[in-house]
């Protein structure tokens, strides 16, 4: 009898790892919350010929959604560039026939801890193969490559990914899965942006921070620079951690040729980590602010007339602080692990900035706080969420963002001065 309990063991660990797999039917969601370390199986049974499609929405986990054949061998790997939400959306076309596996697992970034959060799974589509699914299939493998390729730091990575990732959006066409093609999309704006920063005619300037800037405007740009290098020089120590930074200052017309026309006060970030694109035009601030006047609490009138500042005069500041923000983005992209949720990035950001500002500069840091609480003043969000209100799409709310997280980073900073960074560090190594 003794002899038999191993054996009885093992059949029961069988069974309940069996019964772990969850089937997926055709339109037939599932909700569930994944943890931390955590993994979800669930089992799909093909017949040849067929082609199926598994849709996982994110809501609140940075998702990545696995797949194995019936043999037991991973081929699949998706993880779309959209954080905590959206879909990840997964193609099986003219497979061999069998049993597959779909593991559904958080995501782990370079330096990012395992997080959870809610998701649902859905068999969206199942039915038999045509010949237009092979694009498909290739498109996703297409994907998947381009992915890996820009998750590799190096120009030539960078530029084989665009490779890759162009071919799956010409594989797609113009009437495939809208998921999937939103995906590579989202991808390829990630890469684009890096690629043209190099081949475009400007002057790099290599460095720890490593600058690149358009003919006409090196003293702006190299100001730029050394405020840049200022705050790596402090943060550097602080966070026990090397920081090499690339970023670039570029006048209209190079913003324009960069970004394919989007408006010059918006920053971008290429896929690089440690590049950061920034660019800001004081006229148009100016004119926003123009525009908002009356809204202007008269507190805070009063407030920026007692250090020798106006609402009319201010535009300046104000893009300077933004121009800060991005800095403070940028060092909090380097510096520390991936946050869970993107709407975090601003706040913290911010706060990186005002901790820099008032250990550094207090002066300066009196009136640019003063100057960042105009746009939150004089502007409106267009969401109610956190996610929604900080990673805004217009200007204006994109305004109201940049000011509300200024002001959590300021109470941030007022409260706890340093010692959050070593807070930050642990909880996003």
């Amino acid at each position: 009898m003794k002899r038999l309990l191993p054996l009885a063991l093992l059949l029961l660990a069988f069974t309940l790892s069996a019964q772990a797999q969850t089937g997926l039917a055709l339109n037939t969601p599932i909700a569930a919350e994944l943890k931390a370390n955590d993994k979800h199986t669930y089992q799909l049974k093909l017949t040849a010929n067929q082609t199926a499609n598994i849709v996982v929405t994110q809501q609140g986990v940075d998702a990545q959604v696995n797949v194995y054949d019936p043999a037991g061998k991973l081929f699949i790997e998706m993880d779309s560039p959209n954080g905590a939400q959206g879909p990840e959306p997964v193609w099986l076309v003219n497979q061999p026939a069998g049993v597959y596996r779909i593991e559904v697992i958080p995501f782990i970034g370079e330096g990012q801890p395992s997080r959870g959060g809610k998701y649902e799974i859905k068999l969206a589509d199942l039915r038999a193969a045509t010949a237009a699914d092979a694009n498909l299939a290739q498109a996703q493998m297409a994907y998947i490559e381009g992915t890996r390729l820009s998750l590799t730091r190096g120009a030539d990575s960078q530029k084989a990914a665009a490779a890759k990732l162009e071919e799956a959006i010409k594989l797609l066409g113009k009437d495939s899965d809208p998921a999937l093609t939103n995906t590579v999309q989202m991808r390829i704006r990630f890469v684009a942006p890096f690629l043209k920063l190099q081949q475009m005619k400007l002057t790099k300037v290599p460095g720890t921070v490593t600058l690149y800037h358009s003919a006409d405007n090196a003293k702006e740009a190299m100001e730029r620079r050394a405020l840049l290098e200022s705050m790596v020089n402090f943060y550097q120590p602080l966070l026990k951690t090397k920081l090499d930074l690339e970023f670039a200052v570029l006048n209209k017309s190079d913003w324009a040729e960069l970004s394919g026309g989007a408006p010059a006060m918006m920053p971008i970030t290429s896929p690089n980590a440690n590049s950061l694109i920034t660019s800001s035009d004081t006229q148009a601030v100016a004119g926003m602010l123009g525009m908002l006047k009356a809204k202007m609490p008269t507190a805070l009138n009063s407030a920026l007339a007692a250090e020798g500042l106006s609402y009319d005069t201010s535009a300046p500041l104000v893009s300077e602080a933004g121009s800060h923000l991005m800095m403070g983005l940028l060092l909090l992209d380097r510096g520390f692990g991936r946050l869970p949720e993107g709407w975090m990035a601003l706040p913290l950001g911010s706060y990186l900035i005002h901790a820099w500002l008032g250990e550094k500069q207090p002066q300066l840091h009196k009136g640019m706080r003063l100057a960042m609480q105009i746009p939150g003043a004089v502007m409106s969000p267009n969401s109610r969420t956190l996610q929604g209100v900080f990673n805004a799409n217009d200007m204006f709310a994109a305004g109201y963002a940049f000011s509300r997280a200024a002001d959590l980073g300021a109470q941030l900073y007022d409260t706890h001065k340093l010692g959050l960074l070593a807070e930050i560090q642990k909880a996003f190594p």
